[in-house]
Order: structure tokens, then sequence, then C-alpha cells
């Protein structure tokens, strides 16, 4: 009786082992599971940061190298302009200082008056009202009629020449006078074409006045003035700036040329 009760006893413990055991071993293995995974995101989530953090060193390691490159090349870059300007500034400086000379050659063309031109139609306009007084007084009509439609086409002209200072922005009353530039002396034999390029030489050379058959001994303006002569010399009291007639001529026509260019 206590044999078979021992069997049952085994029997039943085999079958309840048999039940539950596969239970227990898929709870064991899935508790493996979950552990091997929640170790293997711990290690690759440790070794993902560590990379990260290697990778941030390579990144302010090359931020440093291009911030010290940007510096040499803004430092090289700063010591090629000053070489630049040291180098070629006289050269712009003599650059500009001939575009000023050009332009206001230039200006002069399109408007060659000035103030005192003005100052002239003013004291013409005068003289023309006291010659109309005169001649009215005298009884000399056909004269004081001359005179007075003489004076209103110097009036009619005044007008104008002071509309068009004020449009160029040239004040009648504030007008600068023209800069000193040095007188010039051209010379050569007669009819060789002096007086016919008179004004073009003028202008080449900024000179605004023309002062033609000078000889040795006169009295000569010392600026502003193109002096034509066709004596031989000496030339007193020049003794630089002397050109030839050909000379001159050379130089109207480099100038053309750099305006044509």
């Amino acid at each position: 009786m206590q044999e078979a009760t021992i069997i049952k006893l085994l029997a039943g413990a085999l079958v309840i082992t048999l039940v539950i055991w596969p239970l227990i071993a898929t709870r064991l293995a899935a508790t493996a599971r979950a552990n091997g995974f929640d170790d293997g995101h711990t290690i690759a989530r440790n070794a993902a940061q560590q990379r990260i953090d290697l990778l941030n060193v390579d990144l302010a390691t090359l931020a440093e190298k291009r911030a010290a490159e940007r510096y040499a090349h803004v430092h090289e870059r700063d010591r090629i302009a000053q070489e630049l300007r040291d180098q070629y500034g006289a050269e712009r400086d003599r650059l500009i200082e001939d575009a000023d000379r050009r332009i206001a050659t230039y200006a002069r063309r399109a408007n060659p008056f000035t103030e005192q031109d003005l100052a002239t139609l003013a004291d013409t306009n005068k003289c023309l009202t006291l010659a109309c007084n005169t001649y009215a007084g005298l009884q000399a009509w056909d004269a004081h009629t001359a005179a007075a439609t003489q004076q209103t086409a110097i009036r009619a002209m005044h007008e104008r020449l002071k509309q068009a200072l004020a449009e160029q922005g040239t004040s009648p009353v504030e007008a600068s006078p023209p800069a000193l530039v040095k007188s010039y002396l051209v010379h050569g034999p007669m009819a060789c074409g002096k007086t016919r390029n008179a004004r073009a030489i003028a202008d080449t050379l900024g000179l605004t006045e023309i002062l033609d058959d000078w000889q040795p001994g006169m009295p000569v303006p010392a600026f502003n003035t193109l002096v034509l002569t066709n004596s031989d010399g000496p030339f007193p009291p020049f003794k630089r700036r002397i050109l030839s007639f050909d000379e001159a001529m050379q130089r109207v026509e480099a100038q053309r040329m750099e305006v044509a260019a």
C-alpha cells in the first residue's frame, strides 16, 4: 500500500514537473533574452556616446583649424592690399588729378563762359544805354535806333548767359575764378596753323586765354594764357613751358585719341 502511494506521488510529481518545467524554462529564457537586450542596448548606447564625443572633439579641432586659417588668410589679404595701396597710391593720385583736369577742360568746352563774361555784358549794356541817351540828345535817331537794337540783343544775351550759369550750378555772383595754370608759349613759323588751332591747343593745355602775335620783350600774362609767336627765340620770361607748334599738335592729337578710346 505504501509503495503504491509512493509510486503515485512520484508519478504525480513527474507529471507536474513535465507540465511546469516548460513554462519555467520559457520564462527563464524570456528573462535572459530581456536582460541580454538591455545589456546590448546599454553597450551600444555607451559606444555611440563615445563616438559622438570623439566626433565633437574632431569638430572642435577642425573649427579651431579653420579659424586659424581664416585669420591667416585675412592677415595675408590685408598685407597684400596694403602693399598694392602703397605701390599704386601715387599712380592713382596722378590719375585722379589728370581726370579732374580733363573734367574741368570738358566743362569749359561745354560752357566756356564765366562770371567775367556776364559782367562784361552788363558793362556793355550800360555803355549802350549811355550811347542811346547821347544819340537822343543829339537827335541822331538812326544811331539811336541802332544802339537801342544792340542794347536789346545784349540784354537778351545777358539773361541767357545768366540762366545757363544758374543751370550748371554756378551762381553768377558766387562763381569761382578759373584755376591758375602757368602760361605756355607755342612757337612756329608764320602760316603754320598756330592761330587756326589755338583753341584746341589751349584746351589741351588747360588754358583759357590766347595771346597771338607775341614777340620777345612784350608783356605776357603769367597764368592761363596760350602765347603764340613766330619768333625763333629766345623767349624770356619763359624757361620751361615752351613748345614748338608740332609738339603742341602732338599733345592735341594724343588727347583726342584718349577721348576717342
